[in-house]
């Protein structure tokens, strides 16, 4: 979602409330007093959030079915969607509006693999705000895209995630290992699929450089909360990018059908059963691809919990000396 829409709804909900807590005090209307449901306008604006992401919860647990991954408790459940809701308001009320350009990209470290970050559907870079702590704790070189139009083909994001993946090859001269929350694992899919497109219309033969791409080899990728079969929370339909993201989709047929095994062994999927937008599990995985349970986590939270980087960091390949094998 663009920046400048979060931060109206920001300072839209500030100034309602501001407006609301005015007149209860009489400021505005002394002779008003506020009773029955509007004097409780408040905690039923502040309990709105919460009580969607235990709708949510309850369809997880509803259509869990015989998904292999375990089935969660209530408790669990629960406590997840708290989580997730106060996780939530600081993502889309304080870090995506005010604080997406507040971590820098590091893109340059000669010699060092690098990480392409790509965020997912409705987020900004700002969703990587722990990542971008962890890998410059690490040393790691990284940069992280901002999608944009937010409700597009998702095909159309292929460019820039290839100007990111440009941008670390130059500062590196390594390939990067790429990760991506959400929609951001099947952007990366589609960037895949249309680099191949590209170099076969170029009628390359090893160079990438006559389709006007950077040269790299086939990297790894890390998915977190990634719908690779779709979600069962998009049959509902919607802009064409969560209509794509729907299970068993045309797109995702055709996607899954363009790509060939040794591409999608270069995946590591991690998923929860707890995920409150990907549901059931499974259809986080891609067939053919390493997969990793996080029990307990939330959709955000996939994005925010630690053990998902160390599973990136581990992919990562020793620091090279020397000239680099690439441009």
């Amino acid at each position: 979602m663009p920046v400048t829409w979060q931060r109206a709804i920001s300072v839209g909900s500030l100034l309602a409330s501001l407006a609301w807590l005015a007149w209860f005090a009489g400021w505005l209307s002394p002779s008003v007093e506020p009773d029955g449901w509007l004097a409780l306008l408040p905690a039923w604006a502040l309990l709105l959030q919460p009580a969607v992401f235990l709708v949510e919860v309850a369809l997880v647990a509803r259509v869990h079915g015989n998904d292999p991954a375990p089935r969660p408790s209530a408790r669990a459940l629960v406590a997840a969607a708290l989580r997730e809701s106060w996780l939530a308001a600081q993502v889309f009320a304080w870090r995506q509006p005010w604080r997406s350009r507040a971590w820098p990209d590091q893109p340059d470290a000669p010699g060092l693999q690098g990480v392409v970050l790509v965020h997912g559907y409705l987020c900004n870079r700002a969703i990587w705000q722990n990542w971008h702590g962890w890998l410059l704790e690490r040393g790691v070189p990284h940069v992280s895209v901002n999608l944009a139009p937010a409700w597009a083909d998702i095909d159309s994001y292929a460019p820039q995630v290839e100007q990111a993946v440009a941008r670390l090859v130059q500062g590196t001269g390594r390939t990067p290992l790429l990760v991506g929350h959400s929609m951001g694992g099947l952007v990366i899919r589609a960037w895949w699929r249309w680099r191949l497109q590209r170099l076969a219309r170029a009628g390359d033969s090893g160079d990438a450089g006559t389709a006007g791409l950077v040269r790299i080899d086939m990297p790894h990728v890390v998915t977190l909360g990634t719908p690779h079969q779709g979600t069962w929370l998009a049959r509902g339909g919607g802009p064409l990018n969560v209509r794509q993201m729907a299970a068993g989709s045309t797109w995702l047929q055709q996607l899954l059908a363009s790509e060939a095994p040794g591409w999608r062994s270069r995946f590591t999927c991690v998923h929860s059963h707890c995920d409150n937008v990907v549901f059931p599990p499974a259809l986080a995985l891609l067939p053919g691809a390493r997969s990793v349970h996080l029990a307990g986590l939330a959709h955000l939270e996939l994005a925010h919990d630690r053990r998902g980087c160390q599973l990136a960091l581990d992919l990562l390949e020793p620091p090279r000396t020397g000239k680099s094998t690439l441009p």
